[in-house]
This record gives structure tokens, C-alpha cells and sequence, in this order.
């Protein structure tokens, strides 16, 4: 499992209470660590099993990259880790789409199917052309990974985050029914929402990404 904080801190590793082995950077080297026993188990979220990390775990570590050589392969790690991410994350966000759309078909207002109604149907065909993009967004990502990996890094950006924006039209469609803890609805929802939400704030990337574009055109236009 990969760590996204420097492991000299405490913290969350996502489906860390089922594995033995993490991968992370430990004092600027990028490791893998083989633990001697499970983490200990926090509350499962949307499907995801958390182990809480800290130093005092006991483990063996094994240099993977050393610190001089690790910046390029480590984001490529990460990039591959949101190119996984964006498709799962699509693919919640279009079964929450499916069963808003269902919903929209059997609802009736006033003797009316709500999915005939403008503001009903306008919100989720844009919601499935998000989602389309998202998912068009990860499988270019892949191939660029596979095929042209200097070209990447800004694909799996765009599509971790388109991802991540898609389908919280779906719950909206269900009203009180899509924040109910049975409806299948939520489950879609939460999953599209809080998975890409384990590295951080994929908004961040947006900013990040836009002052990077912002300064490599700026560098063009000075040379």
C-alpha cells in the first residue's frame, strides 16, 4: 500500500489494517517496508479498510530509490496511483448516474415523471458527459503511462479530478432517499467522492497543475 505522507509521521494508510507491506518516502529515500505484524484496524470507509501508522510499528525497510534519484520515479508512482484512482472513482460516479436515472423514471411530481422535467434532465446529461470525459481522461492517462510516460503527469491529473467532481448529481436527484445510509445511491456516491479524497484534496492538484502550465508557457515565452 502506498503512504502519502512522509513516514516519520503519523498516519492513515488506506487498506493498511490488510496488508503487511507500505510504500513510501522515509527520510527523503523511497522505501518499502515489510511489517511484522497488521496494522491496527480503523473504521472501514466506503469499502476501505484503514491501518493507523506511526513509527513504532515494527517493520524492516528495504530502499527501493535512493533520495538522489527519486523525485521523477516517486510522482510517477503517485500519477499511476490517480490514473487507478480516476477509474474507479468514474466508475462509482456512473452507477451513481444509473440509478438517479432510474429514480428520475419511476418518481412522479403532480402526475409527472421528474426525468421529463428540464430541471431533472439537463443536470444528469451533463452529468454522464462528465463522467465520459473522466473516464476517456484515465484510459489516454494509461496509455501515455505505457506508451509516452513524459507526457503524462498532466493526464492523470485532469482525470483524478474530473473523476472526482462527477456524480454527486445523483444523490441530488434522490432528495432525503440519497443521503439514507441503505440507499445503493449513496454507497455509489461516497465511493466516487471519498476515494479520491485518501491523498489529499484533489482541487489542489487543479491549482497546481495551472501554475505549473502557467509557468512552462511563461518560460517559453521569455526563451
Amino acid at each position: 500500500m502506498l503512504a502519502f505522507k512522509d513516514l516519520d509521521q503519523t498516519q492513515m494508510i488506506p487498506w493498511g489494517a490488510v496488508t503487511r507491506t507500505i510504500v513510501g518516502v522515509l527520510r527523503g529515500d523511497l522505501v518499502r517496508l515489510r511489517l511484522k505484524a497488521p496494522l491496527a484496524a480503523k473504521q472501514s470507509q466506503c469499502g476501505i479498510s484503514f491501518g493507523s501508522w506511526s513509527r513504532n510499528a515494527a517493520f524492516e525497510v528495504e530502499v527501493l530509490i535512493s533520495a538522489a534519484q527519486l523525485t521523477d520515479e516517486w510522482s510517477r508512482c503517485l500519477d499511476d496511483w490517480r490514473t487507478i484512482m480516476a477509474s474507479l472513482a468514474t466508475g462509482a460516479g456512473m452507477t451513481a448516474i444509473a440509478e438517479a436515472v432510474g429514480f428520475a423514471n419511476q418518481r412522479e411530481t403532480r402526475g409527472v415523471l421528474i426525468g421529463a422535467l428540464q430541471a431533472v434532465a439537463h443536470p444528469l446529461a451533463d452529468a454522464h458527459i462528465g463522467l465520459i470525459v473522466a473516464r476517456n481522461l484515465a484510459r489516454k492517462a494509461a496509455w501515455f503511462a505505457d506508451n509516452e510516460p513524459e507526457f503524462s503527469a498532466h493526464l492523470a491529473h485532469l482525470a483524478f479530478v474530473q473523476a472526482s467532481r462527477a456524480g454527486h448529481v445523483g444523490v441530488h436527484m434522490h432528495g432525503g432517499q440519497g443521503v439514507a445510509v441503505e440507499s445503493d445511491v449513496t454507497l455509489a456516491f461516497t465511493r466516487a467522492r471519498q476515494w479520491p479524497l485518501l491523498a489529499g484534496d484533489p482541487e489542489q492538484l487543479v491549482r497546481g497543475l495551472g501554475r505549473k502550465l502557467l509557468n512552462d508557457r511563461t518560460m517559453k515565452e521569455v526563451a
